[in-house]
């Protein structure tokens, strides 16, 4: 998994993202619930678009570099059961971009992170995997330089977005503490929480395959 982090205001991600979007080919898709599964994209981003976004704070970016259409999956259970979900490693391949934001922490305004995701593979279709192309990978790095247009590097610990730079040293805004000193190991466990769950996923698929074999094994009539 590779993973660029920033902090920013609502405003700078906005800017971002705008940018972002000019990128040849690319279409976004917010991270959001779906009643089918087959989800709106957009490529300009309105005032709709960005009140959606201050609730769901992701998106998903496809692009000339993905071969495969988004692939959702329903929610089975709970109060959002039936509704379609976008997934991090489903269809693509594709890019996930967080938006960070100043919201309340116990009284403060405080600066949140936000950041670009690629995976190392992607389950493109139903029990069918492919990995991160060569494509996908020029498309991080290339987004990743047109994020650092609109940020400055604070102290060698995080990228910030200009307008949040100048309100955090203002006092306006406070940054979370373990993100400002020490970013690396913020990166680390957000790497290691979603490899684990790609890895429970590809296991679930095994078993459910092992268990296919199995029972063919034992339908098929003696010779």
């Amino acid at each position: 998994m590779a993973e660029f982090n920033y902090l920013g205001t609502w405003n700078d991600s906005f800017r971002i993202l705008e940018d972002l979007l000019r990128y040849p080919g690319i279409r976004a898709y917010v991270d959001q619930p779906y009643a089918n599964e087959h989800p709106p994209s957009f490529t300009v981003l309105t005032d709709e678009i960005k009140e959606q976004l201050r609730r769901w704070d992701r998106v998903f970016l496809f692009g000339d570099y993905s071969t495969y259409p988004p692939l959702l999956h329903p929610r089975e259970n709970g109060p959002q059961a039936g509704m379609f979900f976008l997934s991090p490693i489903r269809g693509g391949p594709h890019l996930g971009f967080d938006l960070a934001k100043e919201q309340m922490l116990d009284g403060k305004l405080t600066l949140f992170p936000g950041g670009l995701q690629s995976q190392p593979w992607y389950m493109v279709e139903p029990d069918h995997f492919e990995d991160a192309t060569p494509e996908l990978r020029t498309a991080y790095f290339d987004l990743q330089k047109v994020m650092k247009r609109h940020l400055t590097r604070y102290k060698e610990s995080a990228w910030m977005g200009k307008e949040a730079l100048r309100r955090f040293e203002s006092g306006e805004v406070h940054g979370r503490p373990f993100v400002l000193d020490n970013i690396a190991k913020y990166d680390a466990k957000q790497k290691a929480k979603l490899s684990q769950a790609i890895e429970n996923v590809r296991a679930g698929i095994s078993r459910k395959n092992t268990k296919k074999t199995a029972a063919a094994r034992t339908s098929r009539p003696p010779r």
